[in-house]
C-alpha cells in the first residue's frame, strides 16, 4: 500500500469537521402548541439540540463521512501492490543511433523519445525499479534497477546522439541478458526501428514520422593522368522515388552539380571527371533538403606530393605488413629487430612488439604491443583496451 501524494492525506481534516457539525446542532425557536399530546415530541427535539449529546446514528452522516474518505484517499495517489513484496521492474531502451537525428520530429526523434521517457518516468510508482539502456553500434547499459527518479530522468537527459547505425543484434543480446536476472522486467523501446528480442514481447514507441531521407553511402576518388575521377554513391532511403541535386567542391570552390534520379530504397552511382589535379579536399554535397542533414555531405582527402617512406620493424608480422602495403600512396620498408643501427629518413616508423634503444629524431611514431624498456613502464595484459578522449588538436574534427 502506498501513497503517491501523501499531502493529500490533509484532506482527513473533513472527517471530524463533518462529526462536529452532528454534534453542535442549531438550537430550535419555542414553540407554543395547543396540546399536551405534543409535549412528548417537543422534549424530544430539545433533547436533539442540546449540544456536546451523545452522537446518535445518522445514514446521511455516515455517506458524508465515506464520500469524503474516498475523496482523501483519490487525492492521496493511494494504491496497492498486489504482487506483494515484489516490485515493478522496467528497462527504458533509447535509441540513440544515426536516424535518431532525423527532424520529422522536433527538433530530433531523440529528443522527443527522450522527452516521452522521462514524461513515463514521472508516472510510475515511487518504488519500481528502471534501467536504462542505449542502444546504436553498441548496446550499452547506463543505469540498473535504479528506484531513484532523480538519477533515472538526469541518465535519460544525458544521453547524446550517436553518427553510427543500429545494431539490433548486439541490443538483443544485452536485453536478453538483463531479462534473464528479472523475468518480469517490462521492456520499453523508444526509437525508429523495432528489435527482436526472441520472444519476449517489447512496447515500441516509433519515432519515424516520415522517411523522405538521402545519403551519402560512399565517396572516393582515382588519380587518371592530369586529372582527377571521383566517384559517389548515393541512396534515396524513403518510399517514393526522388529527383536530387548533388554538388561537388574542390578546396572549398563550387566544381559541378548534377541532378539525379533515384528510385525508392534504391543508390546511384555518380561520376566526377577533369577534376584538377591541384585540388586537394573533395567535398560532395546533397542540395535538396531531407529530415537528417548529417549523411548530405562527403569528404574526401586528394594525396599530393611523394609517397610517404614507412619503416616496419617487425619479427615478422606478415598481417601487419599487409595491411601498410595496401595503403595508397605509401613506400613500405620491413626490418627486423637488431638490423639497423641508426633510425632515420622515414615519414613513419612502426615498432611491433620492441621498442629501439635509440628512437628515431625525424618522422613520427607508432608502437604496437612495447616491451619492457627504459623510455616508459609497460603495464599487465588487458583483454579490453581503455579509449580515453584527448583535446589534442589532431582531434578536434572528431566526434564519438
Amino acid at each position: 500500500m502506498v501513497f503517491l501524494n501523501p499531502l493529500g492525506l490533509a484532506g482527513l481534516i473533513s472527517i471530524p469537521v463533518i462529526l462536529l457539525m452532528y454534534i453542535l446542532k442549531q438550537k430550535r425557536n419555542r414553540q407554543v402548541v395547543s396540546s399536551l399530546i405534543l409535549w412528548q415530541r417537543v422534549l424530544m427535539d430539545m433533547q436533539s439540540a442540546t449540544p456536546w449529546q451523545k452522537l446518535r446514528k445518522n445514514l446521511l452522516m455516515f455517506l458524508q463521512i465515506a464520500a469524503a474518505a474516498l475523496i482523501v484517499l483519490a487525492l492521496s495517489g493511494f494504491a496497492i501492490n498486489m504482487a506483494g513484496k515484489d516490485k515493478e521492474s522496467i528497462i527504458l531502451v533509447i535509441d540513440s543511433s544515426l536516424s535518431m537525428s532525423s527532424t520529422d520530429m522536433q527538433p530530433t526523434r531523440l529528443d522527443a523519445a527522450k522527452s516521452d521517457a522521462i514524461r513515463y518516468v514521472d508516472e510510475l510508482s515511487g518504488n519500481t525499479r528502471v534501467s536504462v539502456v542505449s542502444i546504436s553500434k553498441s548496446a550499452d547499459l547506463l543505469l540498473y534497477a535504479s528506484e531513484s527518479k532523480s538519477d533515472i530522468k538526469s541518465t535519460i537527459e544525458a544521453i547524446e546522439p550517436t553518427f553510427t547505425h543500429m545494431d539490433a543484434e548486439k541490443a538483443a543480446e544485452l536485453l536478453l541478458s538483463l531479462k534473464k536476472q528479472d523475468n518480469q522486467a517490462l521492456i520499453l523501446l523508444f526509437g525508429d526501428k523495432p528489435v527482436n528480442v526472441g520472444s519476449e514481447e517489447i512496447q515500441f514507441s516509433d519515432y519515424r514520422k516520415k522517411d523522405d531521407n538521402y545519403a551519402i553511402i560512399r565517396f572516393t576518388h582515382t588519380n587518371v593522368g592530369e586529372h582527377i575521377s571521383a566517384m559517389s554513391t548515393v541512396r534515396n532511403q524513403s518510399g517514393e522515388d526522388a529527383t536530387i541535386s548533388v554538388s561537388l567542391y574542390g578546396d572549398e570552390t563550387f566544381l559541378d552539380s548534377q541532378l539525379v534520379s533515384i528510385g525508392a530504397g534504391q543508390t546511384r552511382t555518380i561520376w566526377w571527371r577533369d577534376i584538377p589535379d591541384n585540388v586537394r579536399n573533395l567535398l560532395c554535397v546533397i542540395d535538396t533538403d531531407d529530415i537528417l542533414e548529417y549523411d548530405n555531405r562527403a569528404y574526401d582527402t586528394v594525396f599530393g606530393g611523394e609517397p610517404a617512406k614507412v619503416l616496419l620493424v617487425t619479427r615478422g608480422n606478415i598481417f601487419l605488413e599487409k595491411v601498410l602495403s595496401l595503403m595508397k600512396n605509401v613506400e613500405l620498408t620491413r626490418t627486423q629487430p637488431g638490423e639497423l643501427t641508426e633510425y632515420k629518413g622515414y615519414d613513419l616508423y612502426v615498432f611491433d612488439g620492441i621498442v629501439a634503444e635509440n628512437l628515431p629524431q625525424d618522422g613520427n611514431l607508432v608502437i604496437f604491443a612495447p616491451d619492457e624498456n627504459k623510455f616508459f613502464q609497460v603495464g599487465g595484459w588487458m583483454d579490453t583496451p581503455l579509449i580515453k578522449k584527448t583535446d589534442h588538436e589532431i582531434f578536434r574534427y572528431l566526434s564519438n
